[in-house]
């Protein structure tokens, strides 16, 4: 029986085929982790009361009281780290420095006060202890945005964290206003994407001028 060589391809033809399929396994890895979005957490922390009940899932929280508050300043405990998420891969210097920014950002929102202390209220002016708790993140890979950007032109690995926030009057141990509420970086956020912890505190600057206009009332849809 006759007996026929199989055809090889070539060395460029193999070169080729041997990097498409890596390629293409690595691009798809990189666009499933930049869809991932952090959500809105009901963890607890902040528990719900006959005004302010539990909220589903992934829902944010929005919570002011109707009484008014004149405040003159801001008591912030120190931030608590919550996260439960083992697949958050995160060095405990990167933990102490999350929680040092959100409890930077806070001190930032809370001056001055936007409001002056109204004689005619009862009570005021009052101080308010805030407390805070990052309760997730998400921290990009610099590296593996500095290969997307070769590649596609774009970084496609992005960061993110949610928090939650809650006012309690000093004197009548009332909540004041509550946050949970969660950011997620974008392009716009361009830089943050080759840095690990730059979307989570950008997260955490929203996260508190957000917490701040709701105080104020600007904004404050009760939950």
């Amino acid at each position: 029986m006759d007996s026929f060589p199989i055809p090889r391809p070539g060395r460029k033809a193999r070169s080729r085929t041997g990097l498409a399929l890596p390629s293409a396994v690595l691009l798809a890895s990189f666009i499933a982790a930049g869809c991932a979005t952090v959500q809105p957490t009901q963890s607890g922390f902040i528990q719900p009361t006959a005004a302010q009940p539990r909220l589903a899932a992934g829902q944010e929280l929005r919570f002011r009281s109707e009484e008014p508050v004149s405040w003159t300043r801001w008591e912030i405990e120190d931030v608590q780290w919550l996260v439960q998420d083992p697949n958050v891969r995160i060095e405990a210097a990167e933990i102490e420095e999350l929680r040092a920014d959100l409890r930077r950002s806070l001190e930032l929102a809370a001056a001055p006060p936007a409001v002056a202390p109204d004689p005619s209220v009862a009570g005021n002016p009052r101080t308010l202890r805030v407390r805070a708790a990052i309760t997730q993140v998400a921290l990009p890979s610099p590296a593996l945005n500095v290969i997307t950007t070769a590649l596609l032109f774009i970084p496609l690995d992005r960061g993110g964290a949610a928090v939650e926030i809650e006012a309690i009057d000093v004197e009548t141990g009332r909540r004041v206003a509550a946050l949970a509420s969660a950011g997620n970086g974008t392009l716009a956020d361009f830089r943050g994407h080759y840095s690990r912890l730059a979307h989570a505190e950008l997260a955490f600057q929203r996260a508190a001028q957000e917490f701040r206009t709701l105080l104020d009332g600007a904004d404050g849809r009760k939950s």
